[in-house]
C-alpha cells in the first residue's frame, strides 16, 4: 500500500462555553484554554460537588487553565 507524504499537520479548535442557568451570573464553573500559537487546547472542569464543602469549583478550574496557558 502507498503512502502519502504529508508536510504539514493542522488542528481547527473552537470553544463554546454555555453554564447552567444557575450559574450564569459567575460564568459558571468550567474553564478552557488555547495556547498562544494554537497547538494546545485543554478544558478543566469545575466540580460542582465542592459547593457543598464551601469552596467554589470555578477557582481551581480557572487558576488551572491559567496555569498551562
Amino acid at each position: 500500500m502507498e503512502q502519502k507524504e504529508y508536510k504539514h499537520n493542522s488542528l481547527r479548535s473552537g470553544i463554546y462555553s454555555k453554564p447552567h442557568p444557575k450559574k450564569v451570573e459567575k460564568g459558571g464553573e468550567d474553564a478552557y484554554f488555547v495556547s498562544a500559537d494554537d497547538s494546545v487546547v485543554g478544558m478543566a472542569d469545575g466540580v460542582g460537588g465542592w459547593n457543598k464543602k464551601g469552596v467554589d469549583p470555578a477557582l481551581f478550574s480557572n487558576e488551572l487553565c491559567t496555569n498551562f496557558t
